[in-house]
């Protein structure tokens, strides 16, 4: 993550003969990787991602033994997969995606018994997918999208127990869907999209109870859409089945996929009736049934509402095609009675009035901003804020599993004088652990003893906890482990060095400079787990507790996806989701989290760190709030009031005033 460029830095790096770990990714360094690398004996990690290597990679490389983790994607490296490569006995990761390589992937690398993750993604490669990749029995991942891969995937892969994820869409295979993949419990997704596979969709699907991501879309798979696999309760993402030669009804069991957000199965010979049970589907988001043999009405089930479209289609279409759905119309929909509010126009006051104060907050931190900036004459460049940087989607340093025993050791038994903050579900502890051999500063959140039989354990959650895994941006807390065990359960975190932004917000040591950071670093924090993360995080809970803070006052996000792993239990846990004060007033109507809401939140913390003032104290209770207050005072012509004291004061001790302005 520099502006380095020229040639690898062979004069450097030949020198250090026992070097451990390289690292020379997102710079400008490309040419060639020069044949002596495979005499570093000693290197256990290789990093050279996003770079601008252009040659075949050198088969000298399968020569250093120790090496853990090869990540050497996004550049354009040419030519073949070296077979040395299966000579890395102790390779755990290995990363060659988005490179121009060519030819086949050897099957030598199925010697690769440690291995855990392996992405050849976004090449040409092509041939078959070897079947010796069925003795990975360590892989989690393995991506092949975007190849000219052909024949059949290897009933093989079925041995490969602990795959969490595959991704093989965007490829030339063909023949049938192995039934051999049933036999992958902890499978969470599998992506097998635009092949050309044949033949019906495997009923032992069902047995991948795990799964959350279902896409076999554009191939020419044929049958019944098996009511087993409509029944996976997990699917939380997406049932994609688009443009094969599916036939028969919709399998009335798809109602049990009640937390599904996509369901696709346009395209297809699907005929007979909508089943009803699509309206228990309550997480829907998209539903797409067109270019199918459907009769009847349209299910009341799912509350469509709303006025019909006057053209293209729905032009020549009669009133007959719509029965059953009384809050359909055809020209204009009548207005709601007085008596009440239909959920539409609830959910436009809402947003509106959400749109409206969410708008005044930022006129009103801006304000500030502007007033400070007038009273100190900073220049443009004297904050330097951190850049957000491309992600690396290579997961660095493995997840690691921690025994019960490892956490009551390095949080000396849990001790009281180790803890350093506590909330509704967890206690969190300072600790030390060794990670990949390193002593390693910890934090400890364990989960309250009321709250461990609400976490079931199964493949989901640690699929879950993976994935939060994966979420990698200086601006996130990051994860080092978790443990599972009864009454044990607990995350394993980075330890940040200057506390909550809740102690600093309480005792008043905050500068203005440092609101300054943490406001823009939170922001990126939230962007990335929004719309940039492998896979798209709600926070939930965004308030200055959950801020965590590093050595120059870099924020980094705590807690984030902590309500989806406790929504593996009980259901009582579900209304375990934001905090008073810092919730947007429309989660009273619908309790519907998105992410509008963790804006809201942040919202509310900039308003708290300017203040001072604490959005859950009596003051404001009732119909008060502290957004409310501010909005009051920005109206009044009054902004300084929203400002604490500490802020009104210049650093030579001057007191700034209205009058000053």
């Amino acid at each position: 993550f520099n502006s380095l460029s020229g040639s690898f830095p062979a004069t450097i790096i030949r020198n250090l003969t026992q070097l451990r770990i390289l690292k020379l990714g997102f710079n400008r360094i490309g040419g060639q990787i020069p044949e002596w690398l495979g005499e570093m004996s000693y290197l256990e990690e290789l990093w050279m991602g996003a770079g601008l290597y252009d040659r075949p990679l050198p088969p000298q490389l399968g020569n250093i033994s120790l090496l853990r983790i090869l990540a050497i994607y996004n550049n354009s490296f040419t030519g073949s997969i070296p077979k040395s490569l299966g000579d890395l006995s102790r390779l755990t990761g290995l990363s060659l995606e988005y490179n121009n390589l060519t030819g086949s992937i050897p099957p030598e690398l199925g010697n690769l018994t440690h291995l855990e993750l392996m992405r050849v993604g976004g090449n040409s490669l092509s041939g078959s997918i070897p079947s010796e990749y069925g003795r990975l029995i360590s892989i989690q991942q393995f991506s092949a999208q975007y190849n000219n891969f052909s024949g059949r995937i290897p009933a093989e892969m079925g041995n490969c127990s602990a795959l969490a994820l595959i991704k093989l869409y965007n490829n030339r295979l063909n023949g049938a869907i192995p039934p051999q993949l049933g036999l992958l419990r902890l499978l969470g997704e599998l992506h097998l999209e635009r092949n050309q596979l044949t033949g019906t969709i495997p009923e032992s699907l069902s047995n991948c109870t795990s799964l959350q991501h279902l896409s076999l879309g554009y191939n020419l798979l044929r049958g019944k859409i098996p009511p087993s696999i409509a029944s996976l309760r997990n699917i939380v993402h997406s049932f994609s089945m688009p443009h094969n030669r599916l036939s028969g009804q919709i399998p009335a069991e798809i109602g049990s996929m009640i937390s599904v957000t996509v369901v696709d199965l346009a395209g297809n010979l699907l005929s007979g009736k909508i089943t009803e049970s699509l309206g228990n589907c309550v997480q829907l988001l998209q539903l797409n049934l067109s270019n199918n043999q459907f009769t009847g009405p349209i299910p009341r089930s799912l509350r469509l509402s709303g006025r019909i479209p006057n053209r293209g289609v729905f032009k020549n279409l009669s009133a007959s095609s719509f029965v059953g759905n009384p809050d359909l119309c055809a020209q204009e929909c009548p207005a709601p009675s007085s008596g009440g509010l239909s959920n539409w126009s609830k959910f436009g006051i809402i947003g509106g009035s959400f749109a409206i104060e969410a708008l005044v907050l930022t006129a009103i931190v801006y304000i500030i901003y502007v007033y400070r900036r007038q009273i100190l004459n900073l220049k443009r460049n004297q904050l330097q804020y951190p850049a957000q940087t491309q992600q690396d989607l290579f997961v660095e340093r493995e997840i690691v599993i921690v025994r019960p025993d490892e956490l009551f050791i390095a949080t000396a038994g849990f001790s009281d004088a180790n803890i350093i903050g506590s909330g509704k579900t967890a206690t969190v502890y300072r600790g030390a652990l060794n990670i990949s051999g390193r002593q390693t500063d910890i934090a400890v959140k364990r989960f309250k003893d009321e709250m461990q039989d609400n976490i079931a354990v199964d493949g989901n959650l640690i699929a879950e906890v993976r994935a939060l895994a994966m979420a990698r941006h200086r601006n996130l807390v990051r994860l080092l482990g978790y443990c599972l065990a009864p009454m044990s359960k607990a995350l394993v975190m980075d330890l940040m060095s200057n506390g909550t932004l809740a102690s600093h917000i309480e005792q008043q040591t905050l500068k203005w400079e440092s609101c300054m950071r943490i406001a823009w670093g939170v922001a990126q924090g939230l962007m990335y787990l929004h719309h940039e993360c492998p896979e798209p995080i709600l926070h939930c809970d965004v308030k200055p507790s959950n801020i965590l803070l590093g050595m120059d006052f870099d924020p980094a996000i705590a807690d984030f996806g902590i309500s989806r792993i406790l929504k593996y239990g009980d259901n009582s846990t579900s209304n375990i989701k934001g905090s008073f004060g810092y919730m947007p007033p429309e989660y009273g109507f619908n309790g519907r989290m998105t992410s509008k809401g963790d804006v809201y939140g942040y919202g509310v913390v900039i308003l708290e760190m300017v203040s001072g003032k604490n959005p859950t104290s009596q003051t404001f209770s009732n119909e008060n709030s502290l957004p409310k207050w501010a909005l009051r005072a920005a109206i009044d012509g009054k902004p300084l009031q929203i400002i604490a004291n500490s802020f009104l004061v210049l650093d030579d001790g001057v007191e700034a005033t209205e009058k000053q302005m």
